[in-house]
C-alpha cells in the first residue's frame, strides 16, 4: 500500500504522489448512532461522509500509535481513570 494515513495528514510515497483512489465503504449503525454522527457533522458543517471520514481516519492514527485495539483501548481506560 503506498496511501498511510495519520490523523488528517497524507503521506505519499515517492511511486505514485498524485494518486489517491477513494473507495467506497459501507457500515451497518443503529440509528441513535447515526442521528449523533449527523448532529455531529452538521455542527461542524460537513456532510456526513467527510465528517466520517475524518473521524476514522483520526481513529486510524490513533490505532496505528497503539499497536492493536486491546492496545487502544487499554490507553484510552488508563486517561479516563487518571481524569476522574
Amino acid at each position: 500500500m503506498d496511501t498511510r494515513y495519520i490523523y488528517d495528514a497524507v503521506a505519499f510515497s515517492q511511486e505514485a504522489p498524485l494518486n489517491l483512489v477513494k473507495d467506497f465503504v459501507s457500515i451497518r449503525l443503529d440509528r441513535e448512532l447515526k442521528t449523533e454522527l449527523t448532529q455531529a457533522a452538521e455542527l461542524e458543517h460537513r456532510s456526513l461522509s467527510s465528517f466520517s471520514r475524518l473521524l476514522l481516519e483520526f481513529a486510524w492514527g490513533e490505532y496505528l500509535k497503539a499497536g492493536s485495539l486491546h492496545g487502544l483501548l487499554v490507553q484510552q481506560s488508563h486517561h479516563a481513570k487518571k481524569g476522574a
